[in-house]
């Protein structure tokens, strides 16, 4: 497998989130029922600074991403959708180097803000599990009620099948397809399984239009 799908895996799977956002008359809708929903405007640049970050590893042999992979997280949130720092703790990884990855991955997060659509939730968890197929990729949400988070799974489960109709027959589309929202209880659940092969080409082509698009100095 290629040594960075990792984490070009992680961006997409962030965008999954952060894409599904809702036409005018939608989000209307939802406000109209008391339950307006946005989503987030993900920032993919921390995710670059960890791909160039764990390339370089890569090189110098110092980082295996070739064997199974798996990190859980958990922190609270500011209304902006960062962490709290002092909230953030990480299940113990043997080898330093994965250690770190994990640090890195749960900052990138962070920064991001990809999660200000849930920045009321009580606690926040994250898992991250890679074979060698497939990224599969967890944030889990402890809201203030079941209702708020049966509405958000209901808004989010519209604007995706009409995401998903729109984007058939593409990587995008198949991106979509292996995400999943639902509640439980109190907690909202996004869940993302992301094809290794379809993570990383849809990623080095958005890289690509973001380097073409880049000025010159």
């Amino acid at each position: 497998m290629r040594p960075t799908f990792f984490l070009k895996a992680c961006v997409a799977a962030l965008l999954a989130l952060g894409l599904t956002r809702p036409a005018p008359a939608q989000e209307a809708g939802r406000a109209a029922q008391g339950e307006a929903v946005k989503g987030p405007v993900v920032g993919v640049r921390p995710w670059e600074e960890v791909a160039r970050w764990g390339q370089e590893m890569v090189e110098r042999g110092r980082l295996d991403l070739s064997r199974d992979v798996e990190l859980q997280a958990a922190a609270e949130l500011n209304e902006d959708g960062t962490f709290k720092p002092e909230s953030v703790s990480l299940s113990p990884v043997q080898d330093p180097v994965l250690q770190e990855l994990a640090q890195r991955l749960v900052t990138a997060l962070s920064q991001s803000r990809a999660l200000r659509v849930v920045n009321d939730a009580e606690a926040v968890h994250m898992s991250l599990k890679l074979d060698g197929q497939v990224l599969r990729f967890h944030i889990a949400a402890d809201l203030p009620s079941k209702e708020r988070a049966a509405r958000l799974a209901e808004a989010y489960g519209l604007m995706l099948q009409a995401v998903r109709q729109a984007n058939r027959g593409t990587d995008v589309g198949l991106l979509y397809e292996g995400v999943r929202m639902a509640a439980d209880g109190r907690r909202f659940n996004f869940i993302s399984e992301v094809p290794r092969e379809v993570g990383g080409r849809m990623i080095n082509e958005m890289l690509a239009r973001r380097k073409a698009a880049t000025p010159r100095q």
